[in-house]
């Protein structure tokens, strides 16, 4: 699974929108969908912030396996 999908799933199951993750992150509406959509892929210094943000590890954004648990990703507990 690519970068982007495991974005998506996230920030879908913690209900935050795109706009609210770009504010957060400093970037705007449309760089930010275009890391969802695999159009092009964010810095280190993003991926760190995108961890901060839902408050999992970033090894776990990485992970081709998504070897995260739900109850992780629903409530935001570092693993």
């Amino acid at each position: 699974m690519k970068i982007g999908h495991r974005l998506k799933i996230i920030r879908v199951l913690r209900k935050i929108e795109p706009i609210v993750m770009a504010e957060k992150l400093s970037i705007s509406e449309s760089t930010y969908r275009r890391y969802e959509r695999n159009e092009s892929e964010p810095t280190l210094s993003i991926l760190y912030k995108i961890a901060e943000v839902f408050e999992i590890k970033i090894a776990d954004l990485l992970d081709d396996e998504m070897n995260i648990s739900l109850p992780c990703l629903l409530v935001g507990k570092k693993t």
